[in-house]
């Protein structure tokens, strides 16, 4: 496994990939995009700072905002599963 990045208006984005041998072919497949994240263990950190974040939020915003509280609980599902994701490439 190798990260590779490419730069879009301006901007880093990385990629987690690997290569595999098709044959006489060598195939670069994507495992995972990291973000601007140059590591895997980068963007594990950045997204457990950000679970922790937005569960402090949760914890303290009022019943009554239905929408945010679903933004929210959608974020860090996105961002638990993301962990997983990583987590499981590494071992």
């Amino acid at each position: 496994m190798f990260v590779r990045h490419r730069d879009v208006s301006g901007h880093r984005y990385y990629y987690l990939c690997q290569n595999r041998r098709d044959g006489v072919k060598v195939i670069q497949e994507l495992l995972a995009y990291l973000g601007r994240h140059s590591t895997v263990d980068e963007c594990i950190a950045y997204h457990r700072d950000m679970i922790q974040k937005w569960q402090s939020e949760l914890d303290s915003i009022s019943e009554s905002k239905r929408k945010r509280r679903a933004s929210l609980e959608r974020w860090i599902l996105k961002s638990q599963s993301k962990i997983g994701e990583l987590e499981s490439l590494l071992m």
